[in-house]
């Protein structure tokens, strides 16, 4: 019988997080293990299955993350909003991303090997930054981080897993905001 890690179910949880659903496992020794996935859909008064919810943001969003699949999970959850997304992979590459167009929202994971979310977030806050004004938010795996030390450079802080629900409360603050 084949032993994994257990990391790729933990990757299918927070995909599965982020697009609302839920997932339940089933693991018996000599038996083997099932996983049932449920993702909702909403359909509409004629049968049809309705878009997902949309929000209006003028301008893309720049996805920063230094986790392949964490930064493609976000980034489609946001390209099914409707929304123009870009990605970087390290801190470095986001800050040379976002030199290249302004953003509406930049989404900073806080743990990335050269560049923290934090330093980053700070070098775009500079007065001659074209992102000044965006909208920044925070992801972090490190739920005991201090929020006093990102207070005033983030604009949101979402905890890893990101929920669905909570990625969109942000972006729709972004839109509110800087509509």
């Amino acid at each position: 019988m084949a032993e994994g890690s257990g990391l790729g179910l933990a990757v299918v949880r927070s995909l599965v997080d982020l697009m609302g659903g839920s997932i339940h496992v089933d693991s018996r020794v000599g038996q083997g293990t099932s996983v049932v996935v449920e993702l909702p859909v909403a359909k509409g008064k004629d049968g049809a299955i309705d878009a997902p919810q949309r929000i209006d943001l003028r301008l893309p969003v720049l996805v920063v993350d230094d986790s392949r699949d964490a930064r493609r999970a976000i980034s489609d959850v946001i390209r099914a909003l409707g929304i123009d997304v870009y990605e970087a992979e390290s801190g470095h590459a986001g800050l040379a991303e976002a030199a290249r167009r302004t953003y509406q929202a930049i989404v900073l994971d806080m743990q990335m090997p050269d560049l923290s979310g934090y330093e980053v977030a700070l070098a775009l806050r500079k007065p001659d930054s074209r992102q000044r004004d965006s909208f920044l938010i925070l992801v972090s795996a490190y739920n005991d981080l201090d929020d006093a030390s990102t207070e005033g450079v983030f604009d949101a802080r979402l905890d890893k897993p990101v929920s669905r629900r909570d990625l969109m409360s942000a972006l729709a603050r972004a839109a509110q905001r800087l509509g």
